[in-house]
């Protein structure tokens, strides 16, 4: 399908997509939450994404999203250069609090942006601020890109004169093969590492940007395993 969603769930409450396979021009899932009582409890189980935009939460967060399990994703994007993999997207147009997601068991290979948590998806403006937290990674593989290597990472949390809203993310076995990742984007955001691996931890410790606070302490556990995948 050409420029729309695969899963739109848009506001949602108790919500199960398993076993499914996805490609598609927008978003392979798109979770919104414009007006009350906002999207909750929504699970993504056994998944496989190819072509698309990827498994997205926003732009609309303004009425909260929480409790978003992402467990056994596969993502092949076939190097389109619009291809993104996990993302949370938002601005203070239209921005809220997104908290309690987890990922885990995330197998991904020839996706330009694999990880993407950015408080300034667009240039309109507002008092409706993006405030992500209780975001965690865990077990995530990427296999590389013959295109673009490691891809590009955005970790943005929203800061401003008025309002500071860190982005709080966990990374725990966080894996690039080959190529690592470039940081396109690390700013206002307080990250907890480990105890597995995080490939790209040293472009973390030494970024220079505001507001970026690091705690914990990559260790040595096998990547997931992705030959099956």
């Amino acid at each position: 399908m050409k420029n729309t969603d695969g899963f739109d769930p848009a506001q949602s409450r108790n919500v199960l997509l398993a076993y499914s396979y996805i490609g598609t021009g927008d978003d392979h899932v798109a979770i919104k939450a414009s007006a009350s009582p906002g999207s909750k409890n929504l699970m993504f189980a056994h998944n496989h994404f190819y072509y698309g935009h990827g498994m997205s939460i926003g732009s609309e967060t303004n009425a909260g999203i929480s409790n978003v399990a992402i467990i056994d994703l596969t993502m092949d994007g076939g190097d389109s250069p619009n291809g993104n993999g996990l993302r949370i997207k938002s601005s203070s147009s239209r921005g809220g609090k997104v908290s309690d997601v987890s990922y885990s068991d995330v197998c991904m290979r020839n996706v330009a942006e694999p990880l993407v948590f950015d408080s300034y998806y667009s240039s309109s403006s507002g008092t409706l601020y993006p405030n992500f937290l209780q975001i965690a990674v865990h077990r995530f593989h990427y296999l590389g890109s013959k295109k673009y290597g490691g891809g590009r990472l955005t970790f943005s949390g929203y800061e401003n004169q008025k309002q500071k809203n860190p982005l709080v993310i966990s990374l725990d076995n966080v894996v690039f093969d080959d190529n690592q990742p470039a940081l396109a984007e690390s700013f206002a955001t307080h990250y907890a590492l480990g105890p597995g691996p995080v490939s790209f931890s040293d472009k973390i410790v030494t970024s220079t940007s505001r507001d970026v606070q690091v705690s914990g302490s990559p260790g040595q556990a096998a990547p997931v395993d992705c030959s099956g995948a």
